[in-house]
């Protein structure tokens, strides 16, 4: 839960780090026009604190469903859209499953299709 607190703080540019060692503080520069890239577990990971109904939850789900929810309205406003990062996607029907997962997605929180969240893969073969 901690990277979901972090995430959520980075988005709203509210994070900093203070490494005692160097005495340096590092912040989120508001007026940067980087990007939060977000990477969701593998589909084949569960989260262990959560079930669906009695049924171990997809750690992949998990991760996207709270990141989305708490920050969907700022990550638009602010970077125009979530960027995901999914790894481990193997085959083309793996791929087609986030694509009905994104699109159900943005259908819930009222956005058209592929106008809130915009998907990098990491591809293990071809």
């Amino acid at each position: 839960m901690k990277c979901h607190k972090n995430l959520s703080l980075a988005t709203n540019d509210n994070i900093n780090y203070f490494d005692g060692k160097s005495k340096k503080e590092y912040k989120v520069n508001s007026e940067s026009s980087t990007h939060i890239f977000a990477r969701v577990r593998g589909l084949h990971k569960q989260e262990s604190h959560v079930d669906a109904e009695g049924q171990p939850m997809s750690a992949a789900l998990f991760d996207l469903g709270v990141y989305l929810w708490h920050s969907h309205e700022a990550l638009f406003k602010t970077q125009g859209g979530a960027f995901i990062t999914i790894p481990k996607v193997q085959t083309v029907q793996e791929a087609e499953l986030w694509s009905e997962i994104f699109s159900a997605i943005e259908d819930y929180l009222d956005y058209s299709p592929h106008e809130l969240i915009k998907c990098s893969v990491v591809v293990e073969s071809i």
